[in-house]
């Protein structure tokens, strides 16, 4: 996998895609149409795993981050999706677009905090105890994934759906995808 990071002449063009997704999210926030916010979500997800011609993905920037957190409130699945981004995959230069003049969120920045402690944290623990807190679970060729593993790659992860329960948008509009 290519790294998240930023190059400070295609950050721009990568932060103003991610601005239109966030507030086409905000939107469905306002029309209170869930199937819409997990639409929007999973097509940030997609921005975020594309590989740029750069060779590069990236993770939204300054203005995306500070968008989402003035417009949401905590316990929302778009403010943890973008914390995980950054806590999970996110590279160090990505902050290099915030100066004294224009910083990131007081929130998101105390989430990020602790966000990258809790996964040094998970770092401390040996191979042997990662091993008796395995849930056996498998991939469809019968490996076995890693808990955090699966937290990933579920696709309904930050879906808001989960929280209404009611079905994922992809199962209603199967026919159409």
């Amino acid at each position: 996998m290519s790294p998240m990071t930023n190059v400070r002449d295609t950050t721009f063009d990568q932060d103003v895609e991610y601005m239109h997704l966030i507030k086409a999210y905000i939107l469905g926030v306002f029309l209170d149409d869930f199937k819409f916010q997990d639409a929007t979500s999973d097509a940030m997800l997609a921005k975020a795993q594309t590989v740029m011609n750069d060779g590069f993905r990236y993770c939204p920037g300054v203005d995306p981050i500070n968008l989402v957190y003035k417009n949401t409130s905590r316990g929302s699945l778009l403010r943890q999706m973008v914390l995980d981004m950054y806590v999970e995959e996110a590279m160090p230069d990505r902050m290099d677009d915030a100066d004294e003049h224009y910083t990131y969120d007081s929130d998101f920045m105390a989430e990020l905090a602790l966000g990258l402690m809790g996964k040094r944290g998970s770092l401390a623990i040996d191979d042997e105890e990662a091993e008796d807190e395995d849930e056996n679970m498998s991939d469809e060729d019968g490996d076995e994934l890693e808990d955090e593993e699966q937290e990933t790659t579920d696709p309904c992860r930050y879906h808001e759906h989960v929280r209404t329960g009611m079905p994922c948008y992809r199962t209603v509009f199967k026919k159409y995808l």
